[in-house]
């Protein structure tokens, strides 16, 4: 089976359920203007997935997570440049990483590349029914019908969150007359330890880039249950007026 087509004649999510429950196994492309991003079916499940973008991502957040060193990286990018092979497979074949340690990455950033590619409207698509190598890249499973429902659940609440914070440049600060006292989690004071009055939501959200989704939830219900306040953005003023002038 070969499709090709475009998001505007064929919506991402029919697209994606034609495919699971058909139970096809090959590879969607996915082309906008100059990003391309790759999807891999195996009987109708997300079995891996790839693009430039991501491959970085994975890379930066191991490097951020202490489980590999900016020598391993050096020699991994390297040898990407040599190959042309995704920067996983080259991790594990480097012996730098245990299967879970990648999957996990992989299943977590493929599932946000996916909500991702939700958002894409004139993206053109190709759909090649062929087996994919076992040796080239590094294989999960996704249930792609859950993560049809779980991605269109996100972009609802997504929605709502926007609501609440419109733009990331927009300043957070703590009440200083809350009268309630809260324990939250270290990861949770974590982020609340970045909110000054100074730094913008963007500038937040961007020391976490693999949790922005979370970050932006968290302090969305923070400003709802009005533990935070939002703040004119300097940034926003100083911006306007150079428009102006």
């Amino acid at each position: 089976m070969v499709l090709h087509g475009d998001f505007q004649t064929l919506a991402l999510p029919t697209l994606l359920k034609i495919v699971t429950g058909s139970k096809k196994t090959g590879v969607l492309t996915l082309v906008k203007e100059n990003e391309e991003k790759a999807l891999y079916f195996k009987e109708g499940e997300i079995v891996s997935a790839y693009s430039k973008e991501d491959d970085n991502l994975l890379a930066q957040i191991l490097l951020k997570k202490g489980k590999i060193t900016e020598e391993q990286l050096s020699s991994a990018l390297g040898f990407q440049n040599e190959t042309g092979l995704p920067i996983a497979k080259i991790f594990m074949s480097m012996g730098i990483l245990k299967d879970e340690s990648v999957v996990n990455e992989l299943k977590s950033i493929t599932e946000k590349l996916v909500y991702h590619l939700f958002h894409w409207h004139d993206a053109k698509f190709s759909f090649v029914e062929v087996e994919i190598p076992e040796e080239d890249y590094v294989h999960f499973s996704i249930d792609t019908t859950d993560l049809i429902t779980k991605t269109i659940e996100k972009i609802e609440e997504w929605e709502e969150m926007k609501t609440v914070l419109p733009d990331k440049n927009i300043v957070l600060h703590k009440r200083e007359d809350e009268p309630r006292v809260y324990r939250f989690p270290p990861s949770v004071n974590q982020i609340l330890n970045l909110i000054d009055g100074q730094r913008t939501v963007g500038e937040v959200c961007a020391s976490y880039p693999e949790k922005e989704y979370t970050v932006l939830r968290m302090l969305s219900r923070f400003v709802e249950q009005g533990l935070l306040e939002k703040m004119i953005s300097v940034k926003l003023e100083t911006q306007s007026i150079r428009d102006e002038n």
